[in-house]
């Protein structure tokens, strides 16, 4: 059982990191931009309460809501918290 999971609740970075591959004006930095969007706050909850139902993750399981998009930049960002 994890106790620690990545999910990425935005596939939008309004940066231009140059070391990094999703906000670098590059083929695939400028595509992820052009192309990402956002979770919806019912696939987010059916997602975690699937994870707890099978047991991937535990009750006390930290959720981080970043790996390469920009959390802050999604609406309901306050609602997912």
């Amino acid at each position: 059982m994890y106790k620690r999971i990545y999910f990425d609740i935005s596939g939008v970075c309004n940066a231009h990191c140059r070391y990094c591959v999703s906000g670098k004006d590059s083929i695939s930095g400028s595509e992820h931009r052009k192309q990402g969007k956002f979770i919806d706050i019912e696939t987010f909850s059916g997602a975690i309460t699937h994870m707890l139902s099978k047991k991937i993750i535990a009750p006390d399981c930290e959720v981080i809501l970043y790996s390469w998009g920009e959390p802050f930049l999604h609406k309901d960002l306050k609602m997912i918290i």
